[in-house]
């Protein structure tokens, strides 16, 4: 089973080619990427996951480990080490259900647990794309993200000030899921892009009850709580291909034209227009340098670390501030 990964244009002309021998490991990872799928794609990039019963696995990270001098390894074990090019090692957690190993162009996985398979072949080709977003001037804020008739409209904000509550009331009323909470974005003169990145959509329940197309999953022990008893308590919903199941309209990619700060903090639904001053302290103050769970190329092969966000007020003026207070309401749509 093969599929294709394909960069936006607008970041580079590279695809990834996945192949695996595994039903439930291609569903996975297909279900990650669900944005980005385009088998007609050229590739110069390959990710190979093999399924493995475990004594053929034992066999092969046996003679892996003994060293055949072509590219760097990552062994089984826990730790595990990362020999990198230089000679230089370093930790990296890696289940001993699993190994990898890159020649040249080419990733090779190789395990016996079908879902920590899938979970390091989807890591593995998300962290190649991340080398390609970094490298080509893409930093990484934590924010989510619509399009809405065009208009590319992320929000920024604490936890459990609403972002995800914002971006259902949104989606309710027909705008484009791009991402939520990790994006990616460049900002290049007045084009300025945000794609998401791929991961899991996560739900708090307190946003799940309050969305018709949601509420009836949630589980029912969470029903009769107060919204911020449910953030409290931090339980999340997570869907790999969110929109898809909800049947949401999606996109890869949105030209930013409107940053938005909001929090539930009111009661009643207040609106403020800020100016380009506040869009650089805010997208700035959500840049992402590192966070748990973080698997980019420069963990993995020591490549580019997350570039930062080069903005002023001169490639801002063309994006719009908001900051939002309280509940969304239908007095929302109008601006965009």
């Amino acid at each position: 089973m093969i599929f294709n990964v394909r960069l936006p244009a607008e970041v580079s002309s590279c695809a990834i080619s996945v192949e695996t021998n595994s039903e439930e490991v291609a569903k996975i990872c297909k279900a990650y990427f669900f944005q980005f799928l385009d088998n007609g794609a050229y590739c110069n990039w390959h990710v190979r996951s093999h399924l493995m019963v475990e004594s053929d696995f034992s066999a092969i990270g046996n003679k892996l480990a003994i060293g055949t001098g072509r590219g760097i390894h990552i062994y089984p074990g826990t730790p595990a080490v990362l020999f990198e090019k230089t000679g230089d090692t370093k930790n990296i957690f890696v289940p001993p259900s699993t190994f990898i190993c890159r020649d040249a162009n080419a990733i090779d996985i190789f395990g016996y647990d079908a879902k920590e398979l899938a979970l390091r072949t989807y890591t593995s080709a998300r962290a190649i794309m991340e080398e390609f977003f970094f490298s080509s001037g893409f930093s990484m804020i934590h924010a989510s993200c619509v399009n809405i008739n065009g208009k590319g409209v992320i929000f920024t904000g604490d936890k459990g000030a609403g972002k995800t509550t914002f971006l259902l009331f949104l989606l309710e009323s027909g705008a484009t899921f791009v991402g939520n909470d990790r994006l990616f974005v460049r900002f290049n003169g007045t084009d300025t892009n945000i794609i998401p990145r791929p991961s899991l959509t996560r739900i708090g329940m307190g946003s799940a009850l309050n969305t018709p197309r949601l509420s009836g999953i949630v589980p029912e022990k969470y029903r009769d709580l107060d919204y911020d008893r449910l953030v409290a308590i931090g339980e999340k919903l997570e869907f790999p291909n969110f929109p898809m199941l909800f049947d949401y309209s999606y996109t890869n990619i949105a030209a930013l034209k409107y940053a938005v700060s909001c929090s539930l903090s009111k009661t009643q639904s207040l609106i403020r227009e800020r100016d380009c001053r506040w869009d650089v302290r805010l997208l700035q103050k959500n840049r992402l340098e590192d966070f748990p769970g973080l698997l980019t190329w420069k963990h993995l092969f020591g490549g580019n670390l997350i570039p930062p966000l080069l903005i002023d007020e001169e490639n801002t003026r063309d994006i719009k501030c908001l900051e939002l207070l309280g509940p969304p309401s239908n007095e929302l749509l109008r601006y965009f």
